[in-house]
């Protein structure tokens, strides 16, 4: 080596420097401008979700979004990813016209959770309410309802976890009982939701603090019975008081129907 000269090894790391520096930062552009129609193919893959008119980017866009079919109208994004990706904050917000909700979705390596506030319409609900003959009206406002879910890792089951609290505003009902229909006009009800170690559970109330016994109890179960139960104190405020004298919050109607199939499912209730 002459006096002066560079020894060999230097000479070619420090252009494979520049070189993968150069590729590094091509590649954080492209990453960065990839456009969210890039999320369309992923959204169909599920089988479930669709994605439609897809404008913006991965990180920051809008798109309308739709549920095997239903459409939930127009959902936006922004993406903050942390520490080496491993994990990743979502801040959306869904606009339809019978709802509109937000909140913040966090993913994890192991587990995926999220809080939504926001106000939906009864209009939303009559859809589904239309076989039982009920039809609703009023708006349900959702106040800091938090979720999460550890998947499955094959050995143990998915566990879903939920805590919350909804209103109803009250408002015009109508309902169909043993041929007859009927009209009422329904106060402010409050609830609470939460999941036990066996069940998620809903529980209406008269009372803002949820004091005494609840109006109405519906208890999802892991094999996806739905078991709804009303006491003496609902049938009265439905107008169709029921026979007897024993006291308000007993409970006199408890029906089960099975709404989805069984799934390799647990609930469990948020850590106090």
């Amino acid at each position: 080596m002459t006096p002066g000269s560079e020894p060999p090894k230097r000479r070619w790391r420090e252009p494979l420097a520049f070189a993968l520096l150069g590729a590094l930062a091509f590649a954080v552009f492209v990453l960065v401008r990839l456009p969210a129609s890039a999320l369309e193919p992923l959204a169909r893959r599920s089988g479930v979700v669709q994605l439609a008119s897809p404008t913006g980017t991965v990180w920051r866009g809008d798109a309308g979004l739709s549920v095997n079919p239903v459409d939930l109208g127009r959902l936006r994004w922004r993406l903050t990813p942390g520490a080496l990706l491993a994990v990743a904050d979502v801040h959306w917000e869904l606009r339809h016209p019978a709802f509109q909700l937000q909140g913040v979705a966090r993913h994890a390596w192991r587990s995926a959770s999220g809080r939504v506030t926001g106000v939906v319409d009864a209009v939303a609900l009559n859809r589904a309410l239309g076989k039982y003959h009920i039809r609703l009206g009023g708006k349900f406002p959702i106040d800091h309802l938090r979720l999460r879910v550890v998947p499955s890792d094959g050995a143990t089951p998915s566990v879903w976890q939920a805590s919350g609290q909804l209103r109803w505003t009250g408002g015009r009902t109508n309902y169909r009982l043993s041929g007859r229909s009927f009209e009422v006009d329904f106060p402010s009800l409050f609830a609470k939701l939460t999941t036990t170690s066996s069940e998620l559970r809903f529980k209406a109330f008269l009372d803002p603090d949820g004091a005494g016994a609840p109006l109405l109890e519906a208890r999802l179960d892991v094999d996806g019975w739905l078991h709804i139960s009303v006491t003496r104190r609902f049938t009265r405020l439905a107008g169709k008081p029921w026979p007897g004298t024993r006291g308000d919050d007993e409970v006199v109607v408890t029906v089960a129907e099975r709404v989805w199939p069984a799934a390799n499912i647990a609930f469990a209730p948020f850590a106090s």
